[in-house]
């Protein structure tokens, strides 16, 4: 009896040792810091493994107890009961302590990804953001070196092209963090359960991804805008020199018709009327050069132009000094 007694003091005296440092160890897992960088998480996940290396490392002894608490009972102790029910009662206690262990390991493993993610997000947002700023450069206002712009344009838009990868690894590696995780746990009577674990920064995560597919969703509508303009700038080039065409014809013409000269006599009248009706074949022939500035400048208002109002004054200003030409001579 005496032995019975010393061999269930020693079991009281190592279950309460037990209980003891499984409450410190419960205590250090309490700790709801997860990081705010990859630094700071990578020194969390170092620390967190030197105290699954100290749990391997007293798992002997939780044994240990354990082999010595099967062996009391099954040699008929006379407290036999209390000892089964404290050694089930620590059991579970450490069984709950290694759950949250992995749990904490699975949140840090989570919180390393996040913070490489966040890394990743911070990276391609400030890239995609300063090429956003140039693609919105309204620089083709200026009908100077448009080649140039537009060739600068083209390796802007190979350079844009070359990263698009970049964009989708980013959206790949958010979609694979929003997953779902499939873990094993054991319920309150012992049976094994599964269930599903999402990351505990999703709901982040999520609004990240979805503003980098924004921002990039701008930039190549910025890309086809900005090419659509330089075009535009383009046509806007080639529609001022066929205008400048005209008008110094029209400044040659309105010279040759404001000389007031009628001839002085037969000869001289007859070589008038040949230069008049030169000159009204002229005009005739240039009607279909103005018809066509005037179709292209209602395409450039129909198109809706950055320049259109100035490209349908351009047009208005041919049009009247053509018309002032033929009232006067009535052509």
């Amino acid at each position: 009896l005496y032995e019975q007694c010393m061999d269930l003091q020693l079991f009281l005296r190592d279950t309460e040792q037990a209980d003891n440092w499984m409450v410190k160890q419960n205590t250090f897992l309490e700790a709801a810091d997860l990081g705010d960088s990859l630094d700071s998480v990578e020194a969390l996940i170092k620390k967190h493994d030197d105290f699954l290396k100290s749990l391997t490392a007293h798992e002997e002894k939780i044994n240990a107890l354990d082999e010595f608490a099967r062996k009391l009972v099954e040699s008929g102790h006379y407290a036999a009961e209390e000892i089964e029910q404290r050694r089930v009662a620590f059991l579970d206690r450490r069984r709950r302590l290694m759950e949250r262990a992995r749990s904490r390991a699975a949140m840090l493993a989570d919180a390393s990804s996040y913070q490489q993610f966040t890394v990743d997000y911070d990276d391609t947002k400030f890239w995609i953001v300063e090429r956003l700023k140039i693609s919105l450069d309204e620089n083709y206002h200026e009908l100077t070196n448009l080649s140039g712009k537009q060739q600068q344009h083209r390796n802007f838009e190979r350079e844009i092209a070359a990263n698009q990868e970049r964009v989708q690894e980013l959206a790949v590696k958010a979609e694979r963090l929003l997953a779902p995780v499939m873990v094993e746990e054991k319920d309150d009577s012992g049976e094994t359960v599964q269930r599903e674990r999402y990351h505990y920064a999703a709901q982040d995560i999520a609004a990240k991804a979805a503003e980098i597919a924004g921002l990039w969703t701008q930039l190549t509508a910025a890309l086809a805008n900005k090419a659509s303009k330089l075009e535009d700038a383009l046509a806007e080039q080639a529609y001022n020199r066929e205008v400048e065409d005209v008008e110094l014809w029209l400044g040659e013409i309105e010279k040759a018709l404001a000389v007031e000269d009628y001839g002085r006599d037969l000869n001289a009248v007859r070589h008038l009327l040949q230069k008049q009706t030169a000159v009204e074949a002229e005009v005739a022939a240039r009607g279909a050069a103005v018809n066509e500035i005037i179709s292209r400048s209602a395409e450039f208002t129909e198109r809706k132009h950055f320049h259109a109002e100035a490209i349908a004054a351009k047009k208005s200003a041919l049009v009247k000094r053509l018309n002032a030409i033929k009232v006067s001579r009535r052509f």
